[in-house]
């Protein structure tokens, strides 16, 4: 009787001892899920609950990732200076890959014993009795719970896995609303990325776009690196843009493209996924884990792709990131047309407003000009005072001066570059003037004269623009100049340029290559060059050549 009352109270005991730890357990979940934590604050406290409420050294909790390896490993128990000498944290093989292949409890006496025990890294503490339960979140594994090491006994009883299997489907319903919050966070930071990069390509002038676009990518997606690249052809791969920590680690701007995620992305055009890439990106010297490449497209085909990646010790991208990185990459691509767009829309106004500005200036300021200008010559035969009449003609030249001027001002509205990519030969003359007005100190006057555009070939418009850049070099470099003309003339077949300027003339340069190109090239076209410093001072370079019959 007494035998029996016995085991009657150690029988109570054990219940009570059961229904307290599952009364600490289902706490644990209520004030957990309560505090609204985000992920790794709510596995790590999942790993520290279960640790004190079997009474194990050590617990653990691995994260399975999308291709059935660990992606994080969450611990406690063990010290930092422990930590550090086991040195990276274990991957999923032997007993820990045998409970992701098999998703069922595991109780184990001794964890080495095991056929499939691989061992410790070195500096690992022992561990002998075992404890695994794997997690549910939705229906579908999310990781396992791993326990050694029983303070109070050699190894874990039964009743320790009955508690252990419920923790962790209390565990798996906090994941789960960890899991919520942390993808409405998700989609709000992806959210906001979004619009600032509509404002930042409507509004930031200054930033280039991709670059623009990275950054805002960079900050959704919790990135170490987001790279923007476009195919240069079937093997290369070209940088547009990078953004993040390890941006500045890149190296070199083009690599080969085969066999890597741009190029399946590329052709197939869906987004694709990689928690462990275990591979060196197109920055030499970086290693990178996981790894999501999007497709940058607003039509059927991308023209390029953006990829996302992080260190190897961090965690990898989940499904929901790689939609919203894929639905940011597709808005990106649209707001980019949208500014293209305006920018076109924006030029050709600027276009149609120099053409109205033209030709009110040819309509009326060139004929009340040239009404004066015969007014004043009318003048100067009926004037006997010598010196009042050669005044008056050196005031009528000046008006033909300015009259050529105001013509020249009206062929650069006219025909002035609407954006990249404008071609002709009066358009290209401006953007020479325009790279070489910093080294000479001062604009230099530009005249037209003859149908240039559509009567020179793409050949003699390359030695003619070469001509002009080395003339203003030369004056650039030796003649001390505060003003220069050049004037574009095609009369008939011939076409002349000629650069002058009021400096003291290029003396005798060291080297005189350059004088040499350019009459090559006048040779070239059947024609002549000269360089002459008139006795007023001052140089004049003359460069002619004929047209191609």
């Amino acid at each position: 009787m007494d035998e029996m009352t016995l085991s009657e109270h150690e029988h109570v005991d054990s219940i009570e001892r059961r229904l307290l730890r599952l009364e600490r357990a289902y706490a644990f979940a209520a004030d957990t899920a309560s505090a609204e934590r985000d992920l790794p604050t709510v596995l790590q406290a999942i790993v520290d609950s279960s640790r004190n409420l079997l009474g194990a050294r050590y617990a653990a909790l691995g994260v399975i990732g999308h291709d059935g390896r660990l992606e994080e490993f969450v611990h406690s128990g063990m010290d930092d200076e422990t930590v550090e000498k086991i040195g990276a944290l274990p991957r999923g093989k032997g007993i820990l890959g045998l409970l992701i292949d098999v998703p069922v409890p595991l109780r184990l006496s001794d964890l080495g014993s095991h056929e499939m025990a691989v061992g410790f890294p070195s500096g690992h503490p022992p561990m002998g009795a075992f404890l695994g339960v794997p997690i549910q979140v939705g229906g579908e594994v999310f990781g396992n719970l791993y326990l050694t090491e029983p303070v109070n006994d050699d190894e874990f009883t039964s009743e320790d896995e009955v508690v252990a299997t419920m923790m962790a489907g209390t565990a798996g319903g906090v994941i789960a609303n960890a899991q919520l919050m942390a993808e409405s966070e998700l989609r709000r930071r992806w959210l906001a990325a979004t619009n600032h990069l509509s404002y930042g390509l409507l509004t930031d002038t200054s930033s280039p776009p991709m670059e623009l676009i990275a950054h805002q990518a960079t900050i959704a997606a919790d990135a170490d690196i987001v790279t923007i690249t476009v195919p240069e052809d079937d093997d290369t791969n070209v940088l547009l843009a990078a953004s993040g920590p390890l941006a500045s680690r890149v190296s070199g701007s083009r690599w080969p493209i085969g066999g890597t995620a741009t190029e399946q992305v590329m052709q197939s055009g869906e987004p694709t996924l990689i928690d462990h890439y275990d591979a060196t990106d197109a920055a030499e010297n970086m290693a990178i884990g996981p790894l999501m490449v999007v497709p940058l497209a607003a039509g059927e085909h991308p023209l390029g792709v953006m990829s996302f990646a992080r260190s190897v010790e961090r965690r990898a991208f989940g499904p929901p990131e790689l939609g919203m990185a894929a639905a940011f990459a597709h808005q990106a691509a649209l707001a980019m047309e949208l500014v293209n767009s305006r920018k076109s829309e924006l030029r050709l106004a600027v276009l149609e407003d120099n053409e109205r500005i033209a030709e009110d200036l040819h309509d009326h300021v060139i004929q009340e000009l040239l009404a004066t200008g015969m007014s004043l010559q009318g003048i100067v035969g009926r004037i006997e005072e010598l010196a009042v009449a050669q005044r008056l003609t050196s005031v009528v030249e000046s008006l033909d001066g300015v009259i050529s001027r105001i013509r020249a001002t009206i062929f650069d509205l006219q025909l002035r570059p609407a954006g990249p990519g404008s071609s002709g030969l009066r358009a290209s003359l401006i953007a020479v003037i325009d790279d070489h007005v910093p080294q000479l100190g001062f604009r230099p006057q530009l005249e037209f004269s003859g149908v240039l555009d559509t009567s020179i070939d793409a050949g003699l418009s390359d030695d003619i623009l070469a001509a002009t850049r080395e003339a203003l070099s030369n004056c650039a470099r030796h003649a001390r100049a505060s003003s220069a003309t050049i004037s574009a003339i095609l009369v008939g077949q011939l076409f002349t340029l000629s650069v002058t300027d009021n400096g003291v003339g290029i003396g005798q340069p060291e080297r005189s290559s350059g004088l040499a190109n350019m009459q090559r090239r006048a040779n070239r076209h059947q024609g002549m060059f000269s360089c002459i410093s008139p006795e007023g001072g001052g140089t004049q370079f003359t460069w002619t050549a004929r047209l191609s019959p």
